[in-house]
């Protein structure tokens, strides 16, 4: 019975620590990227962390690298004054097309979508810093 109580006590204790690294984990993210569709039949994400770690998913293959100080600044900078907090969470065209890009970018929580011909135009400095930070896993 004894031992029954210690097992079931660690696994409680195991289960408190993995949540816990898993909620630091997701409070790392700085801002989350996708990217899909178009002619090419894109499927890119890239992720980027507070403290200048970023991954890219790009063709199948996975990229890792970390941005320098300036890079990271000049990121936060843009995420900043982009104004998501006050945008629309999907932007869709009128007119569908089969080759339209789709974009997600998810900051603060908030997720914002959107297709090409119907980016708010606040969005697009967001949209080609990261198209631009992704490409260095080209």
């Amino acid at each position: 019975m004894k031992i029954w109580k210690i097992s079931f006590l660690i696994t409680v204790c195991l289960t408190i620590v993995f949540l816990a690294g898993c909620a630091a984990q997701a409070s790392d993210v700085l801002v989350a990227y996708t990217r899909a569709g178009g002619i090419a039949n894109l499927n890119d994400s890239l992720t980027v962390y507070r403290d200048g770690r970023v991954t890219v998913t790009r063709r199948g293959n996975q990229c890792e690298f970390i941005l320098d100080r300036g890079e990271l600044k000049l990121l936060e900078e843009t995420l900043a004054t982009a104004g998501l907090a006050d945008l629309d969470r999907q932007y869709l065209p009128e007119n569908q097309g089969a080759d339209l890009l789709e974009y997600a970018v998810t900051y603060n929580g908030r997720t914002i979508s959107a297709q090409d011909t119907a980016v708010p135009d606040s969005l697009w400095p967001v949209l080609e810093l990261l198209n631009q930070t992704a490409g260095k896993c080209s």
